[in-house]
C-alpha cells in the first residue's frame, strides 16, 4: 500500500527522530496528568505538515485516510489522531526556540542524507492582519444594519425617513 519510491519513505528511513524524546523529556511527566501522544509522533506530524505544506487542520484531516502519512507518523489503524489544537498546544509547550531547533535538526539530517534538495523556508504562524481577517460581532451587526436600512430606503423612502428621524445620528446610515 506504500509507494516504495516516495520521498517521505526515504526521509523515514534516513532521518533519526529518536532524539525527540530526550529533547522533550523536561516537558512531560510519566506519573502526572493524562497520558499524552508520544512527542516523537507529534514532531513527525508537524514535520509532515511542513514537508507537505499543510496547515494543522489539513494534516489532521489527511491522517484520517492517507496511509502513507499514517505510516510516517507511526499511527496504526486503530490509533486516535490528534486534533489541530493538540498540535498547537504541543508547539506552545515546546516554545518557539525549541521547536525551531528540533525542526532544523530534522531538516539538516534529511538534507545530509540527500532526502531534501534546495532550501527550506520555515515560517511561524504569527497572526497577520489581512483583508481576510474575521470581523467582530459588532462589526457584523453594524454592516447588517446598514444593509437593512439601505434596503428600506430603496423600498420605502417614507419609512426610512421615519427611522432616521427617530434616532440621533441614525440618518447618517440612511
Amino acid at each position: 500500500m506504500l509507494p516504495a519510491d516516495h520521498p517521505l519513505l526515504d526521509i523515514d528511513r534516513a532521518v533519526d527522530f529518536s532524539f525527540v524524546e530526550e529533547e522533550t523529556a523536561d516537558r512531560y511527566s510519566a506519573d502526572q496528568g493524562r497520558p499524552s501522544y508520544p512527542p516523537e509522533q507529534l514532531v513527525r506530524i508537524l514535520f509532515l505538515a511542513v514537508w507537505a505544506n499543510l496547515s494543522d487542520v489539513q494534516v489532521c484531516q489527511q491522517l484520517r485516510y492517507n496511509v502513507l502519512y499514517r505510516y510516517f507518523c507511526r499511527l496504526g489503524w486503530e490509533d486516535a489522531i490528534p486534533d489541530d489544537t493538540t498540535l498547537v498546544r504541543f508547539r506552545q509547550r515546546l516554545g518557539e526556540a525549541r521547536w525551531q531547533r528540533l525542526l532544523h535538526r530534522l531538516v539538516e539530517q534529511a538534507r545530509a542524507k540527500g532526502c531534501l534538495k534546495g532550501r527550506w523556508l520555515v515560517m511561524d504562524s504569527s497572526p497577520v492582519v489581512a483583508h481576510a481577517a474575521a470581523r467582530t460581532r459588532v462589526q457584523l451587526l453594524r454592516g447588517g444594519r446598514q444593509r437593512l436600512l439601505q434596503a428600506v430606503r430603496q423600498a420605502a423612502p417614507p419609512v426610512a425617513k421615519e427611522l432616521g428621524a427617530g434616532r440621533a445620528g441614525a440618518g447618517r446610515d440612511l
